[in-house]
């Protein structure tokens, strides 16, 4: 049967006006995809554990890595090193380091990066065979030392075997290049720390603030001091917010606290400190004491500053675990979506603000992006 012409024509418009309109959005997907101001710097397509921004904006990252060696199933974490332009180098190749007489693993799940971006220290959790008893697997903390190139650095004066950061955790360098300061368990279950410091270059251990133990502790490493929180032995007594000048050895009590729960945190100027309290309050405080300190109940997690102090990015719930992100206005307690509210596996703030690393669930991909993208407006 043949259509009439006027009825045939109306369906041939009909069909160039959809053709125009699906042709219309295609091009306007792709215009949006070629303009996508959240597109990633850097994508890092890997299973991440931990990442770190130094401070001239390199990037270091671990890789999970998982061998079968002999009866064992053990890992062996990579470590890459990554330039602001892309560039990438393997400094740590895990699988060759795993393979020794006896059973040995370890995980990186920390990096941090030296305040002149020349040295790294790197936390890793082991586990290797009981000495004592063949078929027992012990586990512990560690920390190691590397320069930017991926070198080891040598601690002088050791014994074979003799490892002076057994038991460590939070390590950093300070500003002279030269020290590394860290933490030792006092308390177990790692409830509170005393404060060690070690020279590569000749050995020397130094116990800081003999008698004194903390339960948190953030470094201002770019200037050799610290934040603290001072508890006694027995935890009985008051907590007290302390500043540490960590070459001399002076303290400064800045404040008594109350209900000190953790994740206690450094604003850029370094003149602010927040922490939670109470389980889930947030509390802001002026170092100076001049502020009157800003309670915000939140919910516990872990949090990091913007680059203009004027927010706070919090991802609610244990460190170990995915959630979605928000935006905490420090002048007056709001909440703000961030992230178009997806859930991360973690994230970090680069120091000099401009960048921020995100890190996926599943696989965990490392992605970086212009914070600007993503603060409030």
């Amino acid at each position: 049967m043949t259509a009439h012409p006027a009825a045939l024509a109306r369906r041939l418009a009909v069909a160039a006006l959809f053709a125009a309109v699906v042709l219309g959005l295609v091009l306007a997907v792709f215009a949006a995809s070629s303009n996508n101001p959240e597109q990633p710097k850097i994508t890092i397509d890997e299973d991440c554990s931990t990442f770190a921004f130094s401070p001239d904006n390199h990037i270091a990252y671990a890789v999970r890595r998982i061998y079968n060696w002999k009866k064992y199933t053990v890992e062996g974490d990579d470590l890459w090193l990554v330039t602001p332009d892309g560039k990438r180098k393997r400094a740590i190749e895990g699988e060759k380091l795993v393979k020794t007489t006896t059973f040995h693993s370890f995980a990186i799940h920390d990096v941090t990066w030296s305040p002149d971006s020349r040295r790294l220290t790197i936390a890793k959790t082991t586990e290797q065979v009981s000495e004592s008893k063949k078929e027992d697997i012990t586990s512990g903390e560690t920390l190691e030392l590397m320069d930017a190139d991926g070198r080891e650095i040598q601690i002088q004066g050791l014994k074979e075997n003799e490892n002076p950061f057994i038991g460590a955790s939070q390590g950093t360098w300070l500003a002279d290049g030269n020290t590394v300061v860290y933490l030792v368990e006092a308390v177990k279950p790692k409830l509170l720390f005393e404060i060690r410091t070690l020279q590569p270059a000749t050995g020397k251990i130094t116990k800081l603030f003999a008698g004194h133990l903390f339960a948190g502790v953030v470094w201002d490493a770019a200037h050799s001091t610290a934040f603290a929180v001072q508890r006694d032995k027995g935890m009985e007594g008051p907590a007290d917010l302390v500043w540490l000048d960590l070459v001399h050895e002076i303290g400064n009590k800045i404040a008594a606290l109350q209900n000190f729960q953790g994740e206690l945190t450094l604003s850029p100027d370094s003149r602010h400190v927040a922490y939670f309290r109470d389980g889930d309050y947030l509390e802001i405080r002026e170092i100076t004491g001049q502020e009157k300190p800003l309670a915000i109940r939140v919910g516990y997690g872990r949090f990091e500053w913007s680059p203009d102090e004027r927010y706070i990015l919090l991802k609610r719930g244990p460190e170990t675990r995915s959630g979605n992100l928000m935006w905490i206005d420090v002048a007056n307690g709001d909440f703000l979506p961030a992230m178009h509210d997806l859930v991360y596996r973690d994230f970090h703030i680069s120091p000099d603000g401009h960048w921020i690393g995100l890190m996926e669930i599943g696989k965990r991909i490392v992605k970086v992006y212009p914070i600007s993208t993503f603060l409030p407006h």
